[in-house]
């Protein structure tokens, strides 16, 4: 009895199409890691998630870490957009 092996679908055009923004232009990832605040937090998630064979689980106060930050980021920018928006 022979089955037929299924057939992957076909991709979706510009789903995930590499590095590029919206604008079409090339995104540095390492420039944008770099620049956002968190950036040392991140490395250190990077560096336990490689001691741990990607496993997130292993790495759960590096992830918190960054999440402190990042929503501390993002308060911050918050705050200054309603200042902005007050002028």
């Amino acid at each position: 009895m022979s089955q037929a092996i299924p057939k992957a679908p076909a991709p979706v055009a510009g789903l995930h199409a590499g590095s590029m923004s919206d604008f079409g232009e090339d995104l540095d990832v390492d420039e944008l890691i770099e620049r956002n605040r968190c950036h040392a937090d991140y490395y250190k998630l990077e560096d336990c998630l490689a001691d741990f064979d990607r496993d997130w689980t292993k790495c759960q106060a590096q992830v918190k870490q960054l999440k402190q930050c990042n929503d501390r980021v993002n308060q911050l920018r918050q705050a200054q957009q309603a200042a902005a928006d007050k002028q």
